[in-house]
């Protein structure tokens, strides 16, 4: 499964990942069952909309999808009553019971989850509940899912993945290097990117695909001209 674009994503997102480094969260796990269980759900929301957001950047989760559906319907709704508040439409009701009914269908992640997120956070991108609606649609209604990762390889696929990121924005402060790929050291332990142990030196390049399945392919481009691709599970 290819994700988003890393520079259209961060275009949605001007979080600086090497400075809030992505990893599993227990209090988020702990705030996600919370959430299913709870009466007043806007209560929690604030506080778990980081989760939403991790999965907008990376493509991948390692949380209980039969909880975090939940999450994803209740931030779905919430975004279409304020589209629909500002101007009314015809059937709102019966299409928003439909698409929160699509998402709690899929048994697994959708495989288009990071794009559903990125239309979660950022719905401002379009200026109609009608154009907003046609996007949503396009995400719920297909048939492939993607795994649920276990933490150590969500904390391993989700750290690569920053270290990527990372090299595209340092190859913008220095364009005359975009071809070059850097090897920049970090550690892939349970608190993130940049501790200062357990380090190992991973060459990185712009070319970014996520897979939900077995984590990061990496596209290396060491010579300017031939590319080694390599799986990282």
């Amino acid at each position: 499964v290819r994700g988003t674009s890393t520079l259209y994503t961060e275009k949605l997102f001007p979080l600086k990942m090497e400075d809030n480094p992505i990893t599993y969260s227990e209090t988020h796990a702990n705030l996600l069952e919370a959430f299913v269980r709870a009466e007043n759900k806007e209560q929690l929301l604030q506080e778990l909309l980081p989760v939403i957001k991790n999965i907008a950047l990376t493509s991948l989760t390692c949380l209980p999808w039969a909880s975090l559906k939940h999450l994803i319907v209740f931030q779905l709704g919430k975004v279409l009553d304020e589209f629909n508040s500002k101007k009314p439409q015809d059937s709102f009701d019966e299409t928003k019971t439909l698409l929160s009914n699509q998402v709690l269908a899929f048994k697994d992640p959708p495989f288009t989850i990071q794009r559903l997120c990125e239309l979660l956070i950022n719905p401002e991108i379009y200026k109609t509940t009608k154009q907003y609606v046609a996007a949503i649609e396009k995400v719920v209604t297909v048939t492939t899912t993607q795994p649920t990762l276990t933490v150590r390889d969500y904390n391993d696929n989700v750290a690569h993945l920053q270290v990527k990121m990372y090299s595209v924005k340092q190859s913008k402060k220095n364009p005359s290097k975009v071809r070059q790929a850097e090897t920049i050291n970090v550690d892939v332990g349970q608190s993130g990117l940049f501790l200062p142990n357990q380090k190992e030196d991973i060459d990185v390049d712009m070319d970014i695909e996520v897979s939900g399945k077995s984590g990061i392919n990496e596209n290396m481009d060491l010579d300017g001209g031939k590319d080694d691709d390599a799986n990282k599970g």
